[in-house]
């Protein structure tokens, strides 16, 4: 059986996908930072979000937060003056997930996207 949007042939062929649009808001400034090879690289948080209906039939608006790391020093370089909070962006890219340990020794593990294209909507 094929779904509405994939052929049989693509449904077969696709063994597996990794891959995130977003479209919202920056909460914050981007954060530029240097890595310890030279390789400028970004980072920021957007909003998204998403409405749904009640029970009682009143809309309801709930906001996602989502971190988006940029490591391609190019797009740095040109986005790092034009995206301010406010900022509407188009992300595309991949779900990466990470672990870390707190200072209190807690171990957490985030989910955070690593873009691979980045529109400035605004302009």
């Amino acid at each position: 059986m094929s779904g509405p949007l994939l052929g049989r042939q693509n449904m077969t062929t696709m063994k597996s996908m990794n891959r995130v649009q977003l479209v919202g808001w920056l909460g914050k400034d981007i954060i530029v930072k240097t890595a310890a090879n030279g390789t400028a690289y970004g980072r920021f948080r957007m909003a998204t979000d998403h409405w749904h209906k009640n029970p009682a039939g009143e809309t309801i608006k709930k906001t996602s937060w989502h971190t988006v790391w940029i490591w391609d020093s190019k797009k740095v370089a040109v986005f790092k003056d034009h995206l301010v909070k406010g900022s509407h962006v188009l992300v595309e890219g991949f779900l990466n997930y990470r672990q870390y340990t707190d200072a209190k020794g807690t171990h957490n593990q985030v989910a955070e996207i690593k873009a691979t294209l980045l529109v400035d909507l605004d302009r």
